[in-house]
């Protein structure tokens, strides 16, 4: 897999997001550092992999590398086995980190029996919390980590990732190929290279670009939220409501860029200024991020977007 395979493994090797890495970089330097981290961002944006390349930083090897998908491991028990590991002189390694994926999955419990261990860590042991929702996870929890937002990759960024692995591996993508699979990757370079690498064997340039169009485009219910908030309609709110009710809304963030995306693409594509300054209002409406409230923010964003006179 082309995503697992050029994977970071150095802050050298990430791309964006360079405001983050350069302060990870400074702390990986510092003999004083915190012991708990908390990565929050959108789906694909490389959360995992900064806590990956932090844990080697801090002389942690693949031995004393623990990642915790919090998904199927919620329960308190498995925390006390993490907790009693913690507390144990890694044999190979100058630390041992322990790294929690999807980490708003955890279980009330389970965060509970995680605030002991995060307050008074031992010196060997590191914390990383992965998550794209940390709303829910407890507030006492969150206040013992250093917290990092890790966005999603702008537009040249990814074009950059994807001509340079392309290039590497031998893949022909022309400019308009790489740019809508920038475009459908949503700023995931997860997603950019797993489209880049189905693309790859799809021999015709028409058929590449169909099939980018079908899997890069908004979620069905994403797009038609986007396209009640810029119809002239009464009953806007009312579709959109019937809409978002069949979703679990598990990645708002993500959903809010998608709708600013749309609008923006709204806004340079009409020379009107009426509706120019109605797209703009949309956009100000969406300008916040949602990972304080998750989503009831999003729902409350898109209840005060249907609200703004046509």
């Amino acid at each position: 897999m082309l995503y697992q395979k050029y994977r970071p493994t150095t802050f050298e090797n990430v791309v964006g997001n360079r405001q983050v890495v350069e302060s990870l970089q400074e702390l990986t330097r510092s003999k004083q550092r915190p012991h708990s981290y908390l990565f929050q961002g959108p789906r694909g944006c490389g959360k995992t992999t900064l806590a990956r390349i932090c844990a080697r930083m801090f002389g942690a090897t693949d031995i004393d590398i623990v990642e915790i998908n919090a998904a199927n491991e919620t329960g308190v028990e498995g925390v006390r086995a993490v907790t009693e590991g913690a507390a144990m002189v890694p044999m190979f390694s100058k630390a041992r980190v322990y790294i929690y994926d999807e980490a708003h999955k955890l279980s009330d419990g389970a965060q509970s029996a995680l605030l002991k261990i995060t307050e008074d860590c031992p010196e060997q042991a590191y914390f990383f919390f992965c998550t794209t929702d940390p709303q829910k996870l407890k507030a006492t929890l969150r206040d013992r980590c250093a917290s990092y937002t890790v966005q999603q990759l702008r537009s040249p960024e990814l074009r950059q990732l994807i001509d340079r692995v392309a290039a590497t591996e031998n893949i022909k993508v022309d400019e308009e190929v790489s740019r809508m699979i920038a475009d459908a990757s949503q700023g995931s370079p997860r997603s950019a290279l797993m489209i880049l690498e189905q693309v790859a064997h799809i021999p015709d340039k028409a058929e590449v670009e169909s099939f980018i169009q079908t899997v890069a485009v908004t979620e069905k219910t994403v797009l038609d939220v986007c396209k009640e908030l810029v119809t002239v309609n009464p009953a806007r709110w009312t579709n959109c409501h019937r809409y978002l009710q069949s979703m679990t809304l598990e990645d708002p963030e993500s959903f809010r860029l998608a709708i600013l995306k749309y609008l923006q693409k709204c806004l340079l594509g009409t020379t009107d200024y009426g509706k120019q300054d109605r797209y703009i209002q949309l956009i100000t409406v969406f300008e916040h991020s949602l990972y304080n409230n998750g989503g009831a923010g999003l729902l409350a964003q898109i209840y005060r977007a249907c609200l703004i006179d046509d």
